[in-house]
């Protein structure tokens, strides 16, 4: 039986509450094939397929499985298996493997970690359209640090909705993984929008949507349904606070602060952080001496 070596695909990183994956990916990952079949083969990490188009077959020493198209597979650490097909396929193929943070008490990794160690394959049909849009973005691109953000969000996005697939079987402790997902995009999106760069360019939703890899539309729900505000009054929140912050440091002109954050005169940002918070910013900074 077939062993599996991982050293000539590349790998990114990803972390979701206090589970910390890593994604291998191949340089040709979308693949398409009129006929497709591997020996029976074992590993140490996690094979995962989306199949666009066809049929794929799975075979385990215990079971025969169907995928068909439109279905996200994952095939678990030492599981033996093979996998065949026949007639034209289109997938994509990555592989997985999953560590513990050594300073983590929770209940996470007990529960990803029985995802990864079942002995059965799991799949999930029919993902979201978030998931479906990830894939389009990435047909248009597949090298670079760009790619692996996609990678991430990609996976992210499959890996939540099997969560949720697998809730209800048997002996599965499932933690509370949208919360944990929608707490890393949350710091994600202030990340970026307190980002030098992001600020100095006046961040805006379209922008805040390419760094997120999701269309316009999908950003502002996305933003909404975690601040439950909109994207610009979160923005002028955080950067508010942040202005706040700059007047606390001597160093900084209130001009310096208002080029800091992007405002393309004093003016505007006067009247927006007399608007936020009450007092003028001249005023602001003389309650912070006093």
């Amino acid at each position: 039986m077939d062993g599996f070596l991982l050293e000539k695909y590349d790998c990114c990183e990803i972390s979701i509450g206090n589970t910390h994956f890593r994604i291998f990916y191949i340089p040709n990952l979308f693949s398409e094939s009129q006929e497709w079949n591997s020996p029976q083969h074992f590993h140490l990490f996690c094979e995962c397929h989306y199949l666009k188009e066809g049929e794929i077959l799975v075979e385990t020493d215990e079971e025969s499985i169907t995928i068909k198209a439109e279905s996200f597979c994952v095939l678990p650490a030492n599981l033996k298996h093979r996998v065949s097909a026949k007639g034209f396929i289109s997938r994509i193929s990555f592989y997985v493997t999953v560590s513990r943070n050594k300073d983590s008490e929770n209940n996470t990794f007990l529960a990803y970690s029985r995802l990864f160690r079942t002995q059965s394959p799991i799949i999930c049909e029919g993902l979201n359209e978030g998931f479906q849009y990830m894939l389009g973005l990435m047909r248009k691109g597949t090298a670079g640090f760009l790619f692996e953000t996609k990678m991430k969000h990609l996976f992210a996005l499959a890996l939540t909705e099997i969560l949720e697939k697998c809730d209800g079987e048997q002996d599965f402790r499932k933690p509370q993984s949208a919360m944990e997902y929608n707490e890393q995009t949350k710091l994600k999106i202030e990340d970026i929008l307190l980002n030098p760069v992001s600020m100095n360019q006046e961040l805006q939703l379209e922008d805040l949507a390419r760094h997120l890899c999701l269309s316009p539309r999908q950003t502002s729900r996305l933003v909404k349904s975690l601040f439950n505000r909109s994207f610009r009054d979160v923005k002028n929140e955080r950067y508010m606070e942040e202005a706040k912050r700059l007047m606390a440091d001597s160093a900084y002109s209130l001009k310096d602060i208002a080029e800091q954050l992007g405002y393309g005169s004093y003016n505007g940002f006067y009247k927006a952080f007399r608007l936020y918070a009450g007092i003028s910013p001249e005023e602001y900074r003389e309650s912070l001496q006093t």
